[in-house]
């Protein structure tokens, strides 16, 4: 039977370990008001405003990262931050890597043992890390999106995060909010393109419109029509007095 230590230091196990304990150091971070819990989103989204400079260079990588990011929406790992997707994949990985090390060590080839737990491990985290991030996606719905049923954000320019289509997308408000969003069917908005908020649905996620389509004073339109209603001022002229002289 393998000791502790030949487990923790076992591939892929020792993988995990490391990515626990990293994760365990950020939650006492955002514990201590040092990190903000979606800190991985909102780097993500700056990165994305920065990469049209390199699209001509990174053209299959940016084909690679969009596939990745309608897969991860696929299957709601986008509705909750990233760092929370990640610390249950850490730990699941961690756990499921060591049970098989623990299982099958003693009776196969070390790299038969480390193949068997790298494919147990990933497999099963994924299906445990998509299965669990499902229930907790509604602890982390943005305020501004419920209130009001989100109208409050009507009319406002966004920057697309996730490539956004008829059924999904992200994007980023100018005060760092992450967005659900989707464009009307046939229309389809790339990561890093600005949009405007037209309207947004039951589920809280927006329809947007490219910036470069809806016409500034349309998008104020909205925005006004969104706005909690204020008191009119009434504004009375003075009568001018005509003094005829005799």
């Amino acid at each position: 039977m393998l000791e502790l230590g030949d487990l923790l230091l076992a591939f892929p196990t020792v993988l995990y370990v490391a990515l626990s304990l990293v994760s365990l150091l950020y939650w006492l971070l955002v514990i201590l008001g040092a990190a903000d819990l979606d800190a991985l989103d909102a780097v993500a989204a700056k990165a994305g405003a920065a990469e049209g400079a390199l699209d001509a260079v990174t053209g299959a990588a940016k084909g690679g990262a969009h596939a990745l990011g309608e897969a991860l929406a696929a299957v709601g790992l986008t509705k909750v931050p990233l760092t929370v997707s990640l610390t249950i994949f850490g730990l699941a990985g961690f756990f499921l890597s060591m049970s098989t090390w623990h299982l099958l060590g003693p009776i196969l080839p070390s790299f038969l043992t480390a193949l068997a737990a790298t494919g147990v491990s990933v497999v099963g985290a994924g299906a445990i890390t998509i299965g669990a991030v499902r229930p907790l996606a509604s602890l982390f719905v943005d305020s501004s999106t419920t209130k009001a049923g989100g109208r409050t954000l009507l009319g406002r320019t966004i920057t697309i995060t996730i490539d956004a289509d008829d059924h999904s997308g992200q994007a980023r408000t100018d005060d760092e909010a992450i967005v659900s969003v989707r464009c009307a069917p046939g229309q389809v908005l790339a990561r890093g393109e600005e949009a405007v908020l037209m309207d947004v649905g039951a589920d809280g996620v927006f329809l947007v419109e490219s910036a470069r389509i809806v016409l500034p004073s349309t998008a104020d339109a909205i925005a006004a029509l969104a706005a909690p209603d204020a008191s009119t001022a009434t504004v009375s002229a003075s009568p001018t007095t005509t003094t005829s002289k005799a």
